[in-house]
């Protein structure tokens, strides 16, 4: 698998799958070791599934807005989902929720 192909195959997981994202990529990356898919790839897939774990809405929205997946969008959907993951907690923690 390539990268365009992967980014692709990410892009829909994050943008269709609303219920649990991580867990989709958990599954696609353990496919694609099972293939031999180069450390490159694998990181594309840790990067996504750590955004989704932080903030599956964040991502969903930030992705969907791209029509075809750059290795640069998904790191900005990963940090403004990390972002947002601290925001939540010092709303959290402040009594804000």
């Amino acid at each position: 698998m390539n990268q365009e192909t992967l980014l692709k195959f990410i892009h829909r997981i994050i943008t269709v799958n609303t219920d649990a994202p991580a867990l989709a990529l958990d599954e696609l990356e353990a496919i694609l070791k099972k293939q031999g898919a180069s450390q490159e790839l694998l990181a594309l897939i840790r990067s996504a599934r750590q955004g989704a774990a932080e903030s599956s809405e964040t991502m969903r929205k930030t992705v969907s807005a791209s029509p075809a997946l750059s290795p640069q969008d998904l790191q900005t959907a990963v940090t403004r989902a990390h972002e947002q993951k601290l925001r939540d907690e010092a709303a959290s923690r402040n009594g804000r929720c």
